[in-house]
């Protein structure tokens, strides 16, 4: 099942308030009306979402919906031949001869109404990618200012979304993972918001421990390419038979180092008798300076 699909079973469990019936019909109901407004039609991939539908249309008004397989989802058509069009739209107050269907703000009065409206359409037009993959949360409207209708509510709603046109379809959308969190948690989804959260905390726990990893990784390759340059620099001087002319305290981190070439200053000090990090620190780089200084010809 996809992620789409299980919000949209979450939401359709809900158990429809009286009050809010209406709104959420009216969510379902409006993008669903066909060109003409003979024909109350939705289609979709979720069996949850068209049963849903079904409830609600026979609950509004008692109008029948005929609920039947279509292509790979299913199709939720509120029955012509008994004036159950005629009645739906009259109940929702939708003109069906209008040259253009608008959202009216008659159905969204009530306190919690443009929650059950919302709830309504991401049923009927929604989708949402799962939070394994990215942040997408889709609803696609084939009017254009019914589009314009909704984004209006949404931007008032503090949830201003994305609008773009993908095959003469008008989609609001929101990629921003704390706006689809808010939407699924103002439309009642819960559980998916829940879900989306707990997936968040481990990606954002793994990209935490990721950094700490390539950072160490990082971190012990600097210090073995240190070592290994500190190494060279000193066999260097060993080849020229300069180590000998050093002073006690530089000769000493020489073959301190030679000894134990892979260790870290911290493993060298340890091995030391006494010297600390710094002061090895300091003593190695005067050993490659003056590696350096024999490779160009300089003095020592």
């Amino acid at each position: 099942m996809s992620f789409t699909a299980e919000v949209k079973a979450e939401l359709a469990a809900l158990s429809p308030a009286a009050a809010l019936l209406t709104a959420e019909c009216y969510g379902m109901v409006l993008p669903s009306v066909q060109p003409g407004g003979g024909r109350i039609r939705l289609l979709t991939e979720s069996v949850d979402a068209a049963k849903r539908m079904a409830v609600l249309c026979e609950g509004l008004c008692g109008a029948a919906v005929e609920l039947s397989a279509s292509g790979n989802g299913y199709a939720a058509e509120v029955e012509q031949d008994t004036g159950a069009v005629e009645q739906v739209l009259a109940a929702l107050d939708i003109q069906r001869d209008a040259p253009a269907l608008r959202l009216g703000r008659a159905q969204l009065e009530e306190e919690g109404a443009a929650a059950a409206f919302l709830r309504g359409l991401f049923l009927a037009v929604g989708a949402v990618s799962d939070p394994e993959k990215g942040y997408r949360l889709e609803l696609v409207v084939r009017y254009r200012r019914l589009a314009g209708d909704v984004a209006v509510l949404l931007e008032e709603l503090g949830l201003p979304p994305a609008r773009m046109v993908r095959r003469q379809q008008q989609v609001l959308y929101y990629k921003s993972a704390a706006l689809v969190l808010r939407f699924l948690r103002f439309v009642g989804a819960g559980g998916a918001a829940e879900r989306m959260t707990e997936v968040q905390r481990l990606r954002a726990l793994t990209g935490e421990i990721n950094r700490q990893t390539n950072s160490s990784l990082a971190n012990m390759k600097r210090t073995a390419d240190a070592a290994a340059r500190q190494s060279a620099a000193i066999a260097r001087l060993g080849e020229r038979q300069l180590l000998e002319d050093l002073p006690e305290e530089l000769r000493s981190v020489a073959m301190l180092r030679l000894t134990w070439p892979e260790a870290t200053l911290r493993e060298l000090a340890e091995q030391s008798g006494g010297l600390s990090r710094s002061t090895l620190d300091r003593r190695l780089k005067k050993l490659m300076e003056l590696a350096e200084a024999v490779e160009s010809g300089g003095e020592t």
